[in-house]
């Protein structure tokens, strides 16, 4: 075969983080950019911190979509946001 018609993987690895990273910052259920994606033979791992419960299940939702023959490891965690905003008073 020539270096032409041999097959090719169908994603390396670099391209396969890149597409699942802008997959998860296009999505409006995540609309996150600060994650991490880290693959490792078929398993792929998600890393960060997301607001609410819905957020992580949406990134596993998103991973499994565009990696269907990866497992996912979604080992995110959530940012502890306080009930009321702080207010700052001004003198």
């Amino acid at each position: 075969m020539t270096p032409m018609s041999e097959p090719r993987e169908p994603q390396s690895k670099p391209y396969a983080d890149e597409r699942l990273r802008d997959a998860l910052a296009a999505d409006p259920r995540v609309s996150e950019l600060s994650l991490q994606v880290h693959i490792v033979a078929e398993h792929v791992f998600v890393t960060g911190q997301v607001a609410t419960p819905e957020r992580v299940e949406a990134v596993s939702e998103i991973a499994a979509r565009v990696l269907p023959d990866h497992v996912v490891h979604n080992e995110l965690s959530l940012i502890a946001l306080a009930d009321e905003p702080a207010v700052e008073h001004l003198p």
